[in-house]
């Protein structure tokens, strides 16, 4: 008989903790044995309706020999703590993205994740079917010799005032826009290109939250690939709608994601639209991707150690850039 995956939760900062939790306990031979909160009344809430113990204190947690791994949906900033305790005391780590405010707390959380030897995923499933097509065109070079490719991921609910207070939060973000769904652009341009090797970028604020806070609600980051690949990643919180796009241009044609609609040109042809069951099945689910990882004692396939750093990278390189921006 399989054993049985014991998982706890650990943290209300992040939009999607109780979602995945909910995913975690239709996942057969998985359960949510414990919910850690830093705020007793909504976790202790949480804990009820998972229908599961509620333990406040981390290292508590961390100190079950029963908990074979820990989901954590706690502030960006307190990622480096968590996860590298977690690491320390053998517990398998799922985090929801971003990985890690700064470059040095990501290469400490690799470092933890590596010596101890956990499965480690970050969840940013940014690879499904339209993207894998995508995907498939640049890396058989149907397109040509690919120049440059834009992703755009926006919603409305900074202008809208709807976002979640903590967001604008610096000292527990680390950021806005940029690293929040801006994450979700880098690393759809990862997955095509690579680690970059230059940026540039400027971001903006519209709100008086925003402006008071030091928060972009508006990003764009323009990074440069090998090969000379120029790719722009555009985020936000201040567009009138939730919209996501993706484009490549390459030498003898262009593909084009408008939310799920996927079409095609090359340069002797008119636009092709691709019907869903003709698009490739998408990169494995990360939170699939590492409970298998788990079981079967293999590398994880979607947003590894390595990846996630990367991905930061990208990000605080950005946020860099964007200081030193030139008034013209």
């Amino acid at each position: 008989m399989e054993k049985q995956l014991r998982i706890a939760c650990f943290g209300e900062w992040h939009v999607h903790g109780k979602d995945f939790a909910r995913k975690l306990a239709d996942y057969p031979g998985c359960s949510v044995c414990t919910v850690g909160s830093d705020n007793p009344e909504t976790g202790r809430r949480w804990a009820e309706e998972a229908g599961c113990l509620f333990v406040p204190d981390y290292e508590k947690i961390l100190a079950d020999p029963l908990i074979d791994a820990v989901m954590i949906t706690a502030a960006t900033a307190d990622h480096g703590r968590l996860i590298t305790a977690a690491a320390a005391a053998g517990k398998h780590v799922f985090v929801e993205k971003a990985l890690a405010v700064s470059n040095q707390e990501a290469y400490e959380i690799r470092e933890a994740v590596e010596k101890n030897n956990i499965h480690f995923t970050m969840s940013d499933p940014v690879m499904k079917a339209p993207q894998m097509f995508v995907k498939k065109l640049t890396d058989e070079g149907v397109l040509g010799k690919i120049t440059n490719a834009r992703v755009r991921t926006v919603h409305p609910l900074g202008i809208l005032g709807m976002h979640k207070p903590q967001f604008y939060n610096r000292p527990e973000s680390g950021g806005g826009a940029m690293i929040d769904m801006g994450c979700k652009a880098a690393h759809t341009l990862y997955e095509l290109f690579g680690k970059p090797v230059r940026v540039c970028a400027m971001f903006q604020s519209y709100t008086e939250m925003g402006q008071e806070n030091g928060i972009d609600e508006n990003a764009v980051a323009v990074y440069e690939f090998g090969g000379g690949v120029l790719g722009i990643a555009e985020t936000g919180w201040a567009s009138p709608k939730y919209q996501y796009a993706l484009d490549v241009y390459g030498t003898d044609g262009c593909v084009s994601v408008s939310d799920t609609e996927v079409r095609y040109r090359l340069n002797t042809e008119s636009w092709i639209t691709v019907p869903e069951e003709s698009l490739p099945d998408p990169m494995i689910y990360p939170l699939t991707d590492w409970i298998d990882s788990i079981r079967n004692d293999r590398p994880v396939r979607n947003c590894g150690i390595e990846e996630a750093v990367h991905i930061t990278e990208m990000i605080t390189a950005a946020y860099r850039s964007e200081g030193m921006a030139i008034t013209i």
